[in-house]
């Protein structure tokens, strides 16, 4: 069967900067949240941290020159706040600018688009110190951030993703406490929700007056949920309960101006009226809807009779445990195709970690290949039904550390040896490669 893409459809790769730079606290760097959370006892799987992670800072030629074996049309990266405004607002540290100046500039000489994210979860730990997401006061601290970044990289960047998976910052950096900064507290997590949503909306806006060429949006986590039986009312009613909460909360505020109707009495409960003028403005606020999609969830009923999360007798599941499922990249474009007003979509994340040793300089990650074959096989489908995808991001472009997993989880296209930061690209990785120098793929 052949797969085939339109030449313009965009392929590229993404990281983010606490994963794979390291260099935590050089160049006036400031500590973030998660230096911080990575200190705490047990908060990360293998006691590990991202001081060092794949020394991304002092490697830019290298790891741009592997960009250009895998023929990278683009290459999506995080900036980090604290290496940029060490204090969260204020003084500039010139030294973080010229880092992304660099890499900015050699992405571009060899051919490959930057596409920067402003924040991806490492927050300087002088504004959680008070209040972080859920002191209102951030929204205009990432005013000022935006300012900076834009004026100092707006000439050569034109797309641009303004947050990060916004569930995970405020579900498992508020609510759960398992991500940085490892709070449990639901009028933080309601605030830190809406600060979040209006924090992108004036961040899109800022971005557009600089440029309104810019194509600006978000990357939401969506992991949608499903029932093992949708004919069963209860269990569906949970369905779109954990749906609204884990993913239209996020997303409806800046496509339609509205809260799901389950989460709207929290939202005003911890933010007050002013929630209702903010919508006005959060409304309209995204070019694009960027999709971060490994799996899907799967609610059923457990021994008590309590709706809960299960896994599918037989499912294939990667070495972090998310089942493959091919199907849920499919159907989820079909739900923002038809919900969603057939925005542009971009997938700013899909991948799979599998666990492959490095043998005579080569890594024979058939898992991963074969993963990328289903999901972009799918895509595929979606998109000649009419689901408006433009481009596609692999996670990740290189073995990384992965938040709280530590450096257990390899997602990377690219493996690395943490030890000797010896980068050597996957068998999943030249597959990759052909995809995007052929417009698509046969098997």
């Amino acid at each position: 069967m052949q797969y085939k893409f339109k030449k313009d459809f965009i392929w590229g790769a993404a990281t983010s900067s606490y994963q794979i730079e390291g260099a935590h606290n050089v160049d006036g760097k400031s500590e973030s949240i998660w230096d911080r959370f990575c200190k705490k006892d047990g908060a990360i799987e293998d006691g590990t941290s991202g001081e060092i992670a794949c020394d991304h800072y002092n490697r830019i030629e290298e790891d741009v020159a592997l960009m250009v074996e895998l023929n990278l049309e683009a290459y999506r990266f995080s900036i980090s706040w604290p290496r940029i405004i060490p204090n969260g607002f204020g003084e500039v540290e010139q030294r973080g600018l010229d880092f992304y100046n660099k890499l900015i500039n050699t992405l571009i000489k060899n051919g490959i688009e930057p596409v920067v994210t402003l924040y991806h979860w490492d927050l300087p730990q002088v504004l959680e110190d008070k209040g972080g997401w859920s002191n209102r006061e951030i929204v205009s601290w990432f005013e000022e951030y935006t300012k900076v970044v834009v004026n100092a990289f707006g000439d050569r960047v034109t797309k641009w993703c303004t947050i990060n998976e916004p569930m995970v910052i405020c579900n498992l950096g508020y609510n759960l406490g398992i991500h940085a900064p490892g709070v449990k507290d639901t009028e933080r997590y309601y605030q830190a929700v809406h600060n979040v949503n209006l924090s992108h909306a004036r961040s899109y806006k800022i971005l557009k007056e600089y440029n309104s060429d810019f194509i600006v949006g978000s990357a939401q986590a969506l992991f949608a949920n499903y029932a093992t039986d949708p004919s069963d009312a209860e269990l569906m009613t949970e369905v779109n309960k954990q749906n609204d909460e884990m993913m239209w909360i996020y997303l409806s505020p800046i496509t339609k101006g509205v809260y799901p109707d389950t989460n709207m009495e929290n939202i005003l409960k911890y933010n007050g009226d002013i929630v209702l003028e903010d919508l006005k403005e959060i409304k309209g606020t995204s070019d694009y809807i960027g999709v971060n999609l490994y799996s899907r969830i799967v609610i059923g009923f457990d021994e008590d009779g309590n709706p809960s999360r299960t896994l599918p007798e037989g499912a294939a599941v990667t070495d972090i445990g998310w089942e493959v499922y091919p199907n849920a990249i499919y159907d989820m474009m079909h739900t923002l195709k038809d919900d969603y007003d057939n925005l542009p979509v971009f997938i700013t994340e899909n991948g799979a970690s599998y666990d492959y040793p490095v043998v005579d300089g080569r890594v024979k990650d058939i898992k991963r290949t074969d993963y990328f074959k289903k999901y972009i096989g799918a895509l595929n489908k979606s998109i000649d039904e009419g689901c408006n995808v433009q481009g596609y991001f692999a996670w990740s472009l290189m073995d990384n550390f992965e938040w709280a997993y530590g450096y257990s989880q390899r997602f990377g296209i690219i493996d690395v040896n943490y030890e000797t930061q010896k980068r050597t690209i996957k068998d999943s990785g030249h597959f990759y490669a052909t995809i995007i120098k052929n417009s698509g793929f046969d098997i």
